[in-house]
């Protein structure tokens, strides 16, 4: 009974007042639940601070609409029901993103075949093809999905400007992106001891 006294007491707090605090203590109160549901979708794109952040951002907006009177549900299932559909909803996007990208990613063979262009095959070149192979396997995850999308696109049309007008993006957002991937790429040729190709 202090549990159901507390609990809308928090509430209370919460949908009145915004309180943080109550905030705090009602994530809290159900983290072993967040971090069971945390466990059982696997995003790839948002780490653990993400998603208890999304947590967080969930148990708010149910604390605010919840009301006891007009469902038959206890609040905890009711949270545990809205965060649910809300990973759900982070999953189904974040599949959606690879999809895209999945549209984008062009081939080094496909790209040298379409630009007329053949790689030489000394053991020398063929160690660098193969580098470079496996730099681009790694792409979707050293880079974000904007990122990746960019450089991609770049690949492909070799103009920013082209570039920005085939995404649909401004030339600066084209640009940051840009800038942000090379910084990303040099960094990780650096920690890997590799020279940038």
């Amino acid at each position: 009974m202090e549990n159901d006294l507390e609990l809308t007491n928090l509430l209370f707090q919460l949908k009145t007042f915004a309180d943080s605090l109550a905030l705090q203590l009602l994530v809290k109160k159900y983290q072993p639940m967040i971090l069971s549901l945390i466990g059982h979708f696997h995003l790839q794109f948002l780490d653990t601070d993400d998603l208890l952040q999304e947590a967080r951002i969930i148990c708010y907006q149910t604390a605010c609409s919840f009301d006891p009177t007009k469902a038959n549900i206890t609040f905890g299932a009711y949270f545990k029901l809205s965060l649910c559909n809300h990973f759900r909803s982070l999953l189904r996007r974040e599949n959606a993103q690879k999809r895209l990208l999945e549209k984008q990613v062009i081939s080094l063979e496909a790209l040298l075949y379409e630009k007329g262009d053949v790689l030489p095959m000394t053991p020398c070149d063929l160690e660098l093809r193969i580098e470079l192979e496996l730099l681009l396997q790694k792409l979707p995850t050293l880079l974000t999905p904007l990122e990746y999308q960019v450089f991609c696109a770049y690949l492909h049309y070799q103009k920013a400007s082209l570039v920005a007008q085939k995404l649909e993006l401004s030339q600066a957002q084209i640009n940051n992106a840009m800038q942000r991937y090379h910084h990303k790429l040099a960094r990780w040729y650096q920690k890997n001891g590799q020279s940038p190709i």
